[in-house]
C-alpha cells in the first residue's frame, strides 16, 4: 500500500493535512473514504491508520486529514467549530474529487467528526455514503448542561476555558464554539441526508447517550444503527473495537463500489 502526505487548502486558504492511498494502477478509479477523526485527536490515531490499510485491501482508497487546529493541520485548535470542521470536510471532497483516480466517494466521522461529517454530507451532493461512530450529535447542548450557567458566563467573559481531553491534556477552547454548537442543529441537518447510512454506537457510552444516535436513525430514511453492548465512546474493549470496524468495512465493501 502507498500512502502520500498530502496538503490542501480549506475555504478560508488555510492549509490542511492528509494522508492519501494511492491505488497501483492510476489510470482506473477507486471509490474513496474520507476518514474525519474526532475532537483534539488526529488522522494517525489508530483506528484511521487500521481503516485506512484495510480499505485498501477492499480496493477501496482513503484521505484520512487533519481538521484545522489539530495535528499538522494549520490553525490553533482554541479556534475549531463544529462550521469549520464541516466546512473542512467539504474541502476534502472538493480535493479528492478533483483526484483522476477517484469514483465513488464516502465519508466516515467519529464523535466530533461525526457531526461534522453529518452536517457536510447535508450540503454536498458528491457522497455515496456516510458512515458514523458515536456522533456527538449535542455538542452544545453537553457544553450548557455540564458547565451551568455560571461557567458558561465565565467562559464567555474570559473568552476561553481550558479543556482537558481524554488523555488529560489540557487545551484552550474559545467560546467562539460554544456559541457555534448551539445555532447547530444536527437533527435538522440529517433529515436531508438520502444516501446509504451506517451508525455504530456503543450503549456504555459515557460522552455521547446513544439515545442521540437513536433519535438520528430515525430521522434518516433506510439508516442502520449497530448498537454494540457494553461498548464505552472509544470502544476501549478489543472485542467491541474489532466488531466496531467490521461493521464499518462490511458497509463500504456493499455500498461503496
Amino acid at each position: 500500500m502507498r500512502e502520500e502526505k498530502v496538503y490542501f487548502r480549506n475555504r478560508k486558504g488555510e492549509k490542511l493535512c492528509g494522508v492519501l492511498t494511492v491505488p497501483e494502477d492510476t489510470s482506473k478509479k477507486c471509490p474513496l473514504i474520507v476518514l474525519c477523526h474526532g475532537f483534539s485527536s488526529s488522522k494517525d490515531s489508530k483506528t484511521y491508520v487500521f481503516l485506512a490499510k484495510e480499505l485498501f485491501k477492499l480496493g477501496r482508497l482513503s484521505l484520512r486529514f487533519d481538521f484545522y487546529g489539530h495535528g499538522e493541520s494549520e490553525g490553533k485548535f482554541e479556534d475549531i467549530t463544529l462550521t469549520e470542521g464541516s466546512q473542512d470536510i467539504l474541502s476534502a471532497i472538493e480535493y479528492v474529487k478533483g483526484l483522476d483516480y477517484v469514483g465513488r466517494i464516502g465519508l466516515f466521522g467519529t464523535s466530533f467528526g461525526g457531526v461534522c461529517s453529518v452536517i457536510a454530507t447535508s450540503k454536498t451532493n458528491q457522497l455515496s455514503a456516510l458512515a458514523l461512530k458515536c456522533p456527538a450529535l449535542e455538542m452544545g447542548k453537553k457544553r450548557r448542561e455540564e458547565m451551568g450557567l455560571e461557567n458558561l458566563s465565565k467562559w464567555k467573559n474570559e473568552g476561553f476555558m481550558v479543556y482537558k481531553n481524554h488523555e488529560g491534556k489540557k487545551l484552550r477552547l474559545n467560546y467562539s464554539f460554544y456559541e457555534d454548537a448551539i445555532t447547530i442543529d444536527a437533527y435538522k441537518e440529517a433529515k436531508k441526508i438520502s444516501l446509504p447510512v451506517l451508525i455504530v454506537h456503543g450503549d456504555n457510552d459515557e460522552s455521547v447517550p446513544v439515545q442521540q444516535s437513536e433519535k438520528l436513525a430515525g430521522l434518516i430514511g433506510g439508516a442502520r444503527l449497530e448498537i454494540i453492548k457494553g461498548a464505552n465512546h472509544f470502544f476501549g474493549e478489543k472485542e467491541h473495537y474489532d466488531l466496531a470496524n467490521r461493521f464499518f468495512i462490511k458497509f463500504f465493501k456493499e455500498v461503496l463500489k
